[in-house]
This record gives C-alpha cells, structure tokens and sequence, in this order.
C-alpha cells in the first residue's frame, strides 16, 4: 500500500512540474527556441528580424529579449531591420510589443525610411498606422525625410502613399534639396510627375541656387524639363555659376528643349561672365560645335555680333574649338 501511495505522489509531483512549466509561457518560449536550435541572444533575435522569421520573433519576445537590442555598428533595431527587409508582419509584431516606431539609428535613419527607400509600400502603410512621422529628418543623412529616400531610387507607389498620408514635398535637406530634385536622379518619370505636381514651388533652388529645371536639362531628361516648363519653372533664373537653364541646354545640344525655352521668354542674349569674359548662349553653342541649337539660335533672331571683354564674337568661338562650318553658319555664309 505504502508502495503505491509513493508511486501516486511521484506521478502527481511530475504532473505539477509539467504544469508549472508548460504554464509559464516565457520557459515554454525558451524551450521552443532551444528545440530549434536558436541561441537566446540579441544578436541571433536581429538576425531573426532580418531573416523574416515572425515565429522565431515570437519566440524571443515572449522569452523576455531585450527588444531594445541594436546592431553594435550601426545602431539598427529589429523593426529596423524587419522594414528594411520589407517583413511587414514582423514589423506589426515588434511595434505592437512596444518597440519605438520613431527611433533612430546612428545617423537618424527611421525604420520608416528604411523601408521607404527600399520600395516596401505595405511594411510603409503599416508604420504610419503605427504613429510613424513622415516628416522626420536623418540628421546623420543631410537631413532626408522618408519621402526624400523614396524619391530618390523612384519608388512611387511609395511617394503616393506618404504623400496622401502628409509627408511635406516643400522640406529641404540640409543642401537644400527637395524631394523633387531627388526623384530626379532616379530617374523615375512617374515619381518625378508626382512630386512636381505636389511641389509648391519648382523653382525653389538648392544651395548652389540648381533648380529642378537645371537639373533636368544638365541629365539630358528632356521629358522631365518639358514639364517643368509647362507647369512654369522660371526659365532664366540662374545657377551659382550663373549658367540659365537656355546656356544649359545650349551647352548639352539640347535643340528640343531650348526650343522650348525660348518659345516661354528665355533670354536668347543672355550674358554670363566665365574667366572675365562675358559668353552668350550662342558663344556656347558655337564652342561645343551644336550645330542645330546654333541653328535654332540664328532662327530666333539672336545677336550674333556680341563680342566679349577680348573682341571675340561666336564665330570666333566656334574657330577656336575647330568648328569652321560652325563659324560660317553664324556669319550667314551656309
């Protein structure tokens, strides 16, 4: 009997071990992780997060992680890297455990930027649900918002959707660039679209007084400069070399868009001192040898007799550079 009465009480002894393990959820967490074979560090938790693995993710917070864990380097976060890597879910999960959706890393980049910049639109929806600022600068990033990091690798579903929740198209970074000028070196005519439409002023210069106009003329983007200048960029506002976007396109032979630049009042006798000499469009055109911008040029009544501070005119110019046909179509005689 005694024999049976222990054999009773081991048996219940074992259950309630059982129990008391399987009921405390953060043992049980542990023990998911060890069968698994995942180390319970905050290294292997960021790497989880990276990863996509929302399983393991749940693991390691229930088991008590530091949540708060950064990446010794950079100072990355879980939700951080989640956005990064566009796991939307897992991101959710670590906002929703009470993980800071505004904190920054070791150059003020936001998990929204990162996410932003990288095209993952829902991952993005998700963070501004979740309280994200759009309007955030990266200090550490010449003081790009979320809006501008998307602009810049052309990611327009993206701009359209932080656009209609308040991401501010007038912010200027710290050269002074806005969101516009960045879509432009993506090269992303759909986000260049939105952004001069949402833009309230397409002429406002960076800190080297280049506006978007200059910006689209100087990479050749003839479809960008076209609507810029149908929306009314200022067509001889000029850079900090004094450069007018007419000079630009006469110095990259953009024929099409000085046609256009002309038929919207620029300045076709425009002067612009380089080496204390006073150089027109036409000089310029003449000296790199564009034969149908100089020709456009002649068509629209410009002064080819302007000499500079030395007595030189166009023709000279296009002589100097080797351009004798140049020169004769500038003295009317081709």
């Amino acid at each position: 009997m005694k024999r049976v009465v222990f054999y009773v009480l081991c048996i219940f002894y074992v259950s309630m071990m059982f129990c008391a393990c399987t009921s405390d959820p953060k043992k049980t967490a542990l023990k998911e992780l060890e069968r698994r074979k995942i180390p319970f560090t905050e290294q292997k938790f960021l790497e989880k997060a990276y990863e996509g693995d929302i399983g393991a993710i749940t693991q390691f917070i229930i088991a008590g992680i530091n949540k708060e864990a950064r990446t010794a380097e950079d100072g990355y976060n879980a939700a951080m890297i989640a956005a990064h890597a566009g796991h939307t879910e897992i991101v959710k999960l670590l906002l929703d455990s009470g993980l800071n959706v505004n904190a920054l890393d070791n150059t003020g980049v936001t998990a929204l930027m990162r996410a932003a910049v990288n095209g993952h639109t829902d991952c993005v929806k998700v963070l501004l649900e979740k309280g994200a600022d759009a309007n955030l600068k990266a200090e550490g990033q010449k003081g790009m918002t979320a809006l501008m990091f998307a602009a810049t690798t052309g990611q327009t579903d993206v701009v359209r959707l932080l656009l209609e929740k308040g991401a501010n198209p007038d912010i200027r970074s710290t050269d002074g660039n806005q969101a516009l000028m960045f879509a432009q070196l993506s090269g992303n005519p759909g986000t260049v679209a939105l952004l001069t439409s949402a833009a309230s002023n397409i002429n406002t210069p960076n800190d080297k007084s280049i506006n978007a106009l200059h910006i689209a003329i100087k990479r050749h983007e003839r479809e960008q400069a076209a609507i810029l200048i149908a929306k009314g960029a200022n067509v001889n506002a000029s850079d900090n070399t004094g450069f007018t976007a007419l000079m630009l396109a006469c110095q990259e032979g953009d024929a099409a868009t000085a046609k256009l630049l002309l038929e919207r009042g620029a300045m076709i006798n425009a002067r612009h001192k380089v080496n204390g000499r006073s150089i027109t469009p036409l000089m310029i055109a003449a000296m790199k040898g564009h034969e149908s911008v100089v020709r456009l040029l002649m068509n629209n009544n410009v002064d080819a007799t302007v000499n500079d501070e030395q007595g030189c005119d166009a023709a000279v110019y296009a002589r100097h550079n080797g351009f004798e046909y140049i020169a004769r179509i500038i003295e009317g005689r081709d």
